[in-house]
């Protein structure tokens, strides 16, 4: 990407809630679910997300991406990826990103 590392853009933290678990737990306070049916059309809606809001964050350069929630792990690693490579596709992610 052309923009990475740029000093004069101002630093954008990107956060990623994946809501899936295998069960909740009783002290868990986050939005989180346990039935997997919707995981396809979660992670499209974040993708299509990303593309909304890539053009408002021009202005910006990426130097922290974390993805939480729930246990993000249990999503197939296609689907992490996707979003992982929507994020280097639609924003300007810093070369030392955290």
């Amino acid at each position: 990407m052309a923009l990475l590392g740029r000093k004069d853009k101002t630093p954008l933290g990107i956060y990623v809630h994946i809501p899936f678990c295998h069960s909740k737990c009783q002290y868990c306070d986050f939005y989180s679910l346990t039935n997997f049916d919707d995981y396809v059309r979660f992670t499209d809606t974040i993708l299509l997300q990303m593309e909304d809001y890539s053009e408002k964050a021009s202005g910006y350069v990426v130097d922290t991406i974390f993805i939480g929630g729930g246990t993000p792990t249990v999503l197939p690693m296609k689907r992490m990826l996707e979003i992982i490579d929507g994020i280097y596709r639609n924003f300007n992610v810093s070369e030392d990103v955290e």
